[in-house]
């Protein structure tokens, strides 16, 4: 059993009961959230997802970070392939009968290999990126992310630059907050094909639905200092998203188990 398996208690549901499948460490985790009106996401999302709310709102998020010592189960880290920076704008879903969970309108990674890898085994919609995470001592964390993203028989090419320094002290998560509703998430959705298409809840299948279990440790997170100097990772979605958000954390490290996809009728 791996370790992290010994922290339960945060978690809303029981851990799954299969194998893990992969195990990861992502660092100077950046998480950025803006209030957006829900009728901007809602026809990106397939058949049998529901935008989630807090309060009524619905809520997108900016994610960049860099995974480290990336592994399938009873595998050590292949060298030169278990480090990269990645990136993921993501939104807050439901379902009729499964936990709320995430749902990724797109990913950015820094490794061509990871990127197909992970189309294949997760079904997710990365795409490659010219992205750095760099952190320099004693100076703010750089962040510059670059990547073209695919809609229909054309392409939108998307970037997020900016500069953050932790400005507090790190502090867990309140039950009923608005960090509670949006990290304490054990899920991802996705479909077996997904795609950006304003007809994608049209023309999906019934009953298509996969879900994605991971856990971790309960999150540490410290407020930031943030300065977003471009911004376009709503832009092919149609969502301007305000020069800054209104919550933004770091997390400067956390160890993740992942889940094989499983099926869940919708």
């Amino acid at each position: 059993m791996h370790s992290l398996m010994n922290y339960t208690a945060h978690r809303p549901s029981p851990l799954p009961s299969r194998p893990w499948i992969i195990f990861q460490t992502w660092e100077h985790l950046l998480f950025a959230h803006w209030p957006v009106d829900a009728r901007k996401i809602a026809p990106y999302l397939p058949s049998g997802l529901e935008i989630d709310t807090f309060d009524g709102t619905a809520w997108v998020s900016i994610a960049p970070f860099r995974t480290v010592g990336a592994r399938l189960r009873m595998l050590p880290p292949i060298p030169g392939l278990s480090d990269y920076d990645e990136l993921n704008f993501r939104t807050y879903v439901r379902t009729a009968s499964g936990p709320p969970g995430v749902y990724f309108l797109s990913i950015g990674a820094s490794k061509r290999i990871i990127v197909e890898g992970a189309k294949r085994l997760f079904r997710l919609p990365y795409h490659y990126a010219d992205m750095t995470v760099a952190t320099v001592p004693n100076e703010p964390f750089h962040i510059q992310c670059r990547y073209r993203m695919e809609q229909g028989a054309s392409a939108s090419e998307v970037e997020f630059q900016c500069r953050f320094a932790p400005s507090s002290s790190s502090y867990g998560i309140r039950k009923a907050s608005i960090e509670n509703w949006l990290y304490d998430r054990y899920c991802l959705y996705t479909s077996p094909h997904p795609r950006l298409s304003q007809q994608m809840h049209e023309t999906n299948r019934p009953n298509c639905l996969l879900v994605g279990d991971i856990h971790h440790p309960p999150w540490l997170l410290k407020r930031v200092e943030l300065e977003i100097e471009r911004n376009t990772i709503g832009k092919p979605f149609g969502i301007e998203l305000p020069a800054l958000p209104h919550l933004s954390t770091f997390t400067r490290r956390m160890g993740v188990l992942g889940w094989t996809l499983r099926k869940l009728e919708c």
